[in-house]
């Protein structure tokens, strides 16, 4: 698990799992090819936060939002990170190499990862599962966090389950089609 690599202590943690009826490989390509339409629950949380919500959420619009892609297994796990004071309105994200991000550390910041993982659980099931570990060094950047992370909580698990969602959509979705489209042809 990438999480114990990059963040090992945190403060705050949140997950959410899903099953979905494919094989990681198939979870791991909707994954790749993430293109999500936000809901209504979605674009609040971004106006809440005084943001312009994407039209649409890929990996692309991750990399806008200056996450930083830490590391890549393939059919197993992605991971971001991201280092800023995420409770203030301008949220002052702090920019970095994937390999610094373990032992970089700004004054009055907080540093993020976010991740998705897959575990086989039988045949043609998945769980994909996302955590964020967020560490505060520093009391005072632990509080504002704490405060921010309490009002931001229910969104942020409401829109991890509205990825996760869609992703199981496009997995399943792709199998089908190949299903269906294999039918076809004998």
């Amino acid at each position: 698990m990438l999480q114990e690599k990059y963040m090992p202590a945190y403060d705050v943690r949140k997950a959410v799992n899903i099953i979905i009826d494919v094989d990681p490989p198939v979870v791991f390509s909707a994954m790749s090819h993430l293109q999500l339409h936000w809901s209504w629950i979605t674009t609040l949380a971004y106006r809440i936060r005084g943001m312009k919500p994407p039209q649409f959420f890929g990996w692309k619009q991750l990399k806008k939002s200056r996450f930083t892609m830490l590391e890549v297994e393939r059919e197993k796990e992605i991971i971001l990170g991201i280092i800023g004071s995420f409770w203030t309105t301008t949220v002052d994200v702090k920019t970095f190499q994937p390999e610094e991000f373990v032992t970089l550390s700004f004054t009055g910041c907080a540093k993020a990862t976010w991740n998705f993982e897959l575990r086989q659980i039988s045949e043609n099931k998945t769980l994909l599962r996302t955590e964020t570990r967020v560490l505060c060094p520093g009391r005072v950047a632990k509080i504002k966090f704490c405060f921010y992370w309490f009002i931001i909580q229910p969104f942020s698990t409401l829109i991890r389950k509205e990825i996760l969602e869609s992703i199981k959509m496009q997995a399943e979705g792709s199998r089908r089609l190949k299903s269906t489209y294999s039918a076809n042809i004998h």
